[in-house]
């Protein structure tokens, strides 16, 4: 017969392995979102496009898309989206932002 005290212990570990597998899809979602924010950018670098008429055609914060720029230009004139969004979420990293 289990007791109270393994009945407790059981739902806590369930719960966090839940809490686990929530987190963890909200962490993929939140990269899946910035890696195509990183793609649309680097698609409009190809096209010539510049940081102000990109950051207003993608409704996006101006400094979030100067940063990402700035770090594809090491990427010119290929943009390579892997590549491109490897640097900066090491950048974002490495700041802690």
């Amino acid at each position: 017969m289990r007791s109270a005290i393994d009945i407790y212990w059981e739902k806590g570990i369930e719960q966090g392995i839940e809490q686990g597998i929530e987190k963890g899809i909200e962490k993929g979602i939140e990269q899946g979102e910035d890696r195509h924010l990183v793609e649309q950018i680097c698609k409009k670098l190809r096209r010539g496009k510049d940081v102000e008429q990109i950051a207003d055609e993608l409704e996006e914060d101006i400094v979030r898309v100067k940063l990402i720029c700035e770090m594809a230009k090491e990427y010119y004139p290929d943009y390579d989206f892997d590549k491109v969004y490897k640097a900066v979420k090491e950048e974002l990293l490495s700041v802690n932002v």
